[in-house]
C-alpha cells in the first residue's frame, strides 16, 4: 500500500515516528518502540522518547515548535545537561507506518532552541525551521565603531596571522591561566584541541574569563596538569586605531569616525 492509501485509512493506519537528531556530522536515530525499527532504508534504535503535543501547522509559525523529552542517559540528550553544545542540533521528526516502514514523510524539521533538565529527562525545546526563514535579518549598524565581526566578512581580517602560542597552566570552570600574555585578548577567543573556539570575556593578568566553561579545555588539562599548549585569537575594540595599529585593516573598517553625535531621525529640523 502506498504513504497515502495508508495514511487515510481509519483501519489499516498504524503510524510511526520516527526522531532523527544531527550534530557536527553526528546523527542519532530513534523510535518509540520496545526494540529496533528499521524503516526508510536505517535503523531507528529503541529509545524513551516523546512529544509534548502532537505535530501541527499553523499560520503562527511560534506555535508549530515542538518539546522532545529523553531520558537523561541517553547518548545525544546527554550533552545538554551541563551546558548546550557548541554546535546546532538540528531535528527532523518522519512519520512512516509499521505495517509499511519503505514508505515515509518528514513531518517536522527544525533544531534545537533551548533544554530543561528534570530528575531523569531532558526535554528539548525545538523551533521549526521555517521560523528562521521569515525571521528578518540584521541591517548594517550606523555607529563610530566598526559593525563588523572580527574575523568574520567585512573585516576580512586573517585569523590564523594573528594567532598567538599559549601554555595553560589551569583551567577552572570557565577560568583559564596562561603562563605569559602580551596582549590585551578581551572579546578575542581560545582554540580548543577539538577545535572549539570560545570567546573572552575577561582578562585580569594572566587569567582569561571565558564566556562559558569548553569541556574538551578542562579534559585537556586533567590529562596534562603540568600545562599543554594551546592557541589565542586577540580581541577588537572595534576602534579605528586598533583596526589599524594592530590588524593593519583599516581599509575595511566599518565604522563612520566622523557621526556629529545627532540623531537625523528625532524630527530636529535644524540640528544641522
Amino acid at each position: 500500500m502506498s504513504y497515502e492509501s495508508i495514511d487515510t485509512s481509519v483501519q489499516d493506519a498504524d503510524p510511526v515516528l520516527l526522531f532523527q537528531f544531527t550534530r557536527a556530522g553526528t546523527t542519532w536515530r530513534y523510535c518509540a518502540l520496545p526494540v529496533a525499527f528499521t524503516a526508510l532504508g536505517e535503523t531507528w534504535l529503541s529509545a524513551v522518547v516523546s512529544l509534548s503535543d502532537s505535530l501541527k501547522q499553523s499560520g503562527d509559525i511560534s506555535k508549530n515548535d515542538v518539546n522532545v523529552t529523553l531520558p537523561i542517559s541517553n547518548a545525544m540528550a546527554a550533552a545538554f545537561i551541563a551546558y548546550a553544545p557548541d554546535a546546532v542540533t538540528s531535528l527532523t521528526i518522519f512519520r512512516t507506518y509499521y505495517s509499511n516502514p519503505t514508505v515515509g514523510r518528514a513531518a517536522w524539521k527544525g533544531r534545537v532552541l533551548s533544554s530543561s533538565v528534570a530528575i531523569a529527562t531532558v526535554t528539548l525545546n525545538c523551533e521549526s525551521v521555517f521560523t528562521s526563514a521569515r525571521r528578518m535579518g540584521l541591517r548594517q549598524v550606523y555607529s563610530r565603531k566598526c559593525r563588523h565581526v572580527l574575523y568574520g566578512p567585512g573585516c576580512n581580517v586573517n585569523r590564523a596571522l594573528h594567532a598567538v602560542a599559549v601554555t595553560v597552566n589551569n583551567v577552572t570552570a570557565n577560568k583559564v591561566t596562561c603562563d605569559v600574555l602580551y596582549a590585551t585578548y578581551t572579546g578575542g577567543s581560545i582554540k580548543a584541541a577539538d577545535g572549539t573556539l570560545r570567546r573572552i570575556i575577561g582578562q585580569a593578568g594572566y587569567v582569561l574569563t571565558l564566556m562559558r566553561p569548553v569541556p574538551s579545555l578542562i579534559q585537556q588539562f586533567a590529562d596534562n596538569p603540568g600545562g599543554f599548549a594551546s592557541t589565542l585569537y586577540p580581541g577588537c575594540d572595534k576602534s579605528t586605531a586598533t583596526c589599524r595599529d594592530v590588524f593593519h585593516a583599516l581599509g575595511n573598517h566599518g565604522g563612520f569616525a566622523g557621526i556629529n553625535g545627532v540623531n537625523p531621525m528625532d524630527g530636529v529640523t535644524n540640528a544641522f
